[in-house]
């Protein structure tokens, strides 16, 4: 994440000089400038800047943990070269810090009260002041925290006419939040922003670590210490990392509610539910049979591109991709099991259809990466429900290469067990 050092010396005339690594690439601003108002209203766009903020926080704090602060951050000093790797750069304003005896930091190298060092508007407001002193890790936090919000609203909340203007605006103007901005930015990566940019350093994440872990376990639906998140969020996060578990409660819920309310209405309400599911489904496969042939061209033009950049850009899309086609056939899968739900007393054969592709495409992906023990789990959990109350609507051909598969699983599993007890024994280690 920084520029490596080859070597140091001092040319003819007495200048010093260091020997570093070229990185080819780009940096952040010119990144974020290419971008048309549609891109800040576009998840993936979105998350492709992100991903690039956290490998950038993640560089800082590498440096944080060795004592020295950067205090010049900003998208100009932010590179990522042609193969997607970030770099801080322009560490000429960096400093050191020293603990005493106490284990309180200062400068190694006392910086002169009164000194403005920076770039204006990505300063903390203690560097704007000409308390540079006071710099500390909390200084970087704060112009991490001004490049997110350029990321996430394509502003930057402090950037006046003057550099006067700009270092008035870091120490007293109070920005509107990027969600207030862009009412497409989640509260919580809204919030994360707002508090690497308080006006009190003590209120604000203590190092570039501790922010790209907020941000991190808010791209992983986590909660985070920015902000305390309400009952639905917690939910809606839940069940975004166990997508599978929550379609499958969220079916249980319905049947239960189908159960209670089998009544005259019953008929008419189901019917309807049932017509929206199969519009949902319509609409999702519409999107995956629209979406396979753009990888299997990728595939296919990868195969014939020599390695470079371009080969970079086309892994990037697949990735983007394939992630879009999987959250789709998760999509499908809770669709066909709502609708199965719905129609427990009257099964829909259709939707039925798709809950057992998606369960056997699961089995097979599992099995062939070698993943036994999720296979496994899988096939247990198809039985399961099939063996109490069909609700999948296994046939009675079904059950019998479920049981066949599980059995080849259980195999495989206990030759895995009995090759590592072997490889133990040979190392001279214990079972």
């Amino acid at each position: 994440g920084t520029t490596p050092v080859f070597g140091a010396g001092q040319l003819p005339d007495g200048d010093p000089f260091f020997a570093m690594k070229k990185v080819h690439g780009r940096t952040l601003r010119e990144l974020m400038d290419e971008r048309i108002p549609e891109d800040l209203l576009d998840r993936g766009n979105r998350a492709h800047f992100i991903e690039i903020f956290i490998r950038a926080c993640q560089a800082v704090a590498a440096a944080h943990n060795q004592g020295v602060i950067h205090r010049d951050l900003k998208p100009a000093n932010i590179m990522v070269d042609d193969l997607g790797v970030v770099y801080v750069m322009d560490w000429g304003l960096a400093k050191q810090l020293v603990e005493d005896e106490d284990g309180n930091q200062s400068d190694s190298q006392r910086t002169r009260l009164g000194a403005v060092m920076g770039t204006p508007a990505y300063m903390s407001p203690e560097q704007a002041s000409g308390h540079g002193a006071e710099s500390d890790r909390q200084t970087d936090v704060f112009s991490l925290g001004v490049m997110l919000y350029q990321i996430l609203t394509g502003v930057n909340p402090f950037k006046g006419t003057t550099a006067v203007e700009s270092m008035k605006g870091v120490m007293y103007h109070e920005p509107d939040s990027p969600r207030k901005r862009n009412p497409r930015i989640d509260r919580t990566i809204s919030a994360i922003t707002m508090k690497a940019l308080d006006k009190d350093p003590f209120r604000r994440y203590r190092s570039a670590h501790e922010l790209a872990e907020d941000v991190r376990r808010y791209r992983e639906y986590l909660p985070v210490s920015a902000v305390e998140p309400t009952r639905f969020e917690r939910l809606a996060h839940w069940s975004r990392r166990r997508p599978r578990l929550a379609a499958v409660l969220a079916t249980l819920v319905v049947v239960l509610i189908v159960g209670a309310f089998a009544t005259a209405f019953q008929a008419s309400v189901e019917n309807a539910r049932v017509a929206r599911g199969y519009a949902l489904l319509d609409d999702i496969e519409n999107r995956l049979a629209a979406i396979r042939p753009e990888i299997d061209g990728l595939l296919e033009r990868r195969d014939h591109t020599e390695a470079g950049p371009e080969v970079h850009i086309i892994n990037n899309r697949l990735a983007e991709l394939e992630a879009e086609y999987e959250m789709a056939e998760q999509e499908r899968m809770a669709i066909g099991l709502a609708i199965t739900g719905f129609t427990i007393l009257s099964p829909e054969q259709r939707a039925r259809g798709v809950v057992q592709d998606a369960i056997w495409h699961d089995i097979r992906e599992h099995i062939a990466v070698g993943d036994f023990y999720r296979a496994r789990a899988e096939i247990q959990f198809a039985l399961r429900y099939s063996e109490e109350s069909n609700l999948f609507g296994f046939s009675e051909e079904n059950y019998e290469a479920l049981r066949e598969e599980l059995a080849k699983v259980e195999r495989e599993i206990e030759a895995g067990k009995r090759a590592t007890a072997a490889e133990a024994g040979a190392t001279g280690g214990g079972v």
